[in-house]
């Protein structure tokens, strides 16, 4: 799989269609799955809390430590 390419720490998950359509609809995600495998997707990463409400959307490019930073405060 690609996920596997990248890095082993990583974890890719994936669903069904439906599945997939309601979270994109939900959390305002945007994927495209093209015939060629390729795929096309937000680079956004999302922070979702336990009870699955978005917390906070970081941008393509956010910094480690700024990412860090929030998950401690969030933690503490």
């Amino acid at each position: 799989s690609y996920i596997s390419q990248i890095d082993g720490e990583f974890i890719g998950l994936s669903s069904t269609p439906e599945i997939l359509d309601t979270i994109a609809s939900e959390y305002g995600l945007y994927y495209e799955l093209y015939e060629d495998g390729i795929v096309d997707h937000t680079a956004s990463t999302f922070l979702i809390n336990p009870e699955g409400q978005l917390e906070r959307i970081f941008s393509f490019g956010t910094e480690a430590n700024i990412i860090a930073d929030v998950l401690l405060q969030k933690l503490s």
